[in-house]
């Protein structure tokens, strides 16, 4: 706790000074005064962040000389129709290939006749493309109503880590100076488990997927000891994280589905059924855009070289695995 209260005292020092110099300049100052006012309204509308009683406004900055004038909190207007949300997967401008299914580096990474470079290159991508998890996870999140606490805290906390996977990768790119946006990262996964399988089965896929990731000979051990054998130290301290996030993310899923009675063995079972279901499923997708072996010219590109591959037939693994 002394350490909590020392980086908590900093920020609120770092606060301060930050207010001080938007005091001096008018026009800040008065946006910031209208921000504050706007945020503490829908604060005190949720009343509190615990739901517990607090200062009010008026109160609290009485004692530091500032007054805020009292405002109603806004009321939106009460919805006709019950809220529906569209979980098809939507990308913006930067971004192509989304209804390319073609994917060689789910492929290539634990490929054995190919370099240890060109398979960290395909991880990376691999890491980069973890986009689709969160958009997957936030389905079944929203949809599956009345659960534990637990369940929205756990899943909540591996939606993040998911996202930050992502992050990690296109960081990679961005560090060899590399358009990560060259990468046709298509939108396959979440399309077909949020509009082709229930809340509950995305939730059986994604233990079922983490667990698959234990094994030593092709999982999270293998990823990481690949990007230390290809020289990226960058790489392999992503994939240390992505290791250990992962572990976690099974303890998670295996919690989780305990509490409804579905064994690890049932779920890896149900999840290869669901994966074979949602891949048929993309099949009228495709007409939506060409399916491309974009993987030889992105190795060209990064690598300056010829792939390993080239040529090969690449086609989507039938095993559970993203």
């Amino acid at each position: 706790m002394r350490f909590a209260l020392l980086e908590v005292t900093e920020a609120i020092e770092w606060g301060d000074r930050a207010l001080a110099v938007l005091d001096q300049d008018g026009d800040a100052a008065a946006v910031a005064r209208a921000w504050k006012e706007h945020l503490e309204l829908y604060l005190d509308a949720a009343r509190g962040i615990a739901g517990d009683s607090r200062i009010s406004v008026e109160e609290g900055d009485a004692r530091r000389g500032v007054h805020i004038r009292s405002m109603e909190p806004p009321v939106p207007p009460p919805a006709e129709t019950p809220f529906v949300p569209d979980f098809e997967p939507k990308r913006d401008k930067r971004f192509h290939g989304l209804y390319n299914f073609e994917f060689p580096p789910h492929v290539v990474y634990n490929a054995e006749d190919v370099p240890a470079d060109e398979r960290n290159l395909a991880l990376l991508c691999k890491r980069t493309l973890e986009m689709d998890v969160p958009e997957m996870m936030a389905s079944f999140l929203f949809e599956r109503k009345d659960q534990p606490w637990e369940f929205y805290l756990d899943y909540s906390r591996q939606l993040w880590d998911e996202a930050r996977h992502a992050m990690l990768g296109t960081v990679a790119f961005e560090a060899r100076d590399v358009d990560w946006t060259a990468i046709p990262l298509n939108v396959g996964f979440s399309l077909r488990l949020n509009l082709h399988a229930t809340a509950q089965e995305r939730q059986i896929i994604l233990y079922a997927i983490e667990q698959s990731l234990m094994s030593g000979d092709t999982g999270k051990r293998f990823e990481y000891e690949t990007a230390v054998a290809a020289g990226d130290e960058l790489s392999a301290h992503f994939h240390d994280y992505d290791w250990a996030d992962e572990v976690l993310h099974a303890h998670i899923g295996r919690r989780a589905l305990k509490r409804e009675g579905i064994s690890r063995d049932d779920a890896i079972r149900q999840g290869q059924e669901i994966h074979e279901r949602t891949w048929a499923a993309l099949e009228p997708y495709k007409s939506r855009e060409p399916q491309v072996n974009w993987w030889p010219d992105f190795v060209r590109l990064v690598l300056r070289k010829e792939s390993a591959v080239a040529g090969r037939d690449l086609a989507a693994p039938k095993i559970v695995g993203e």
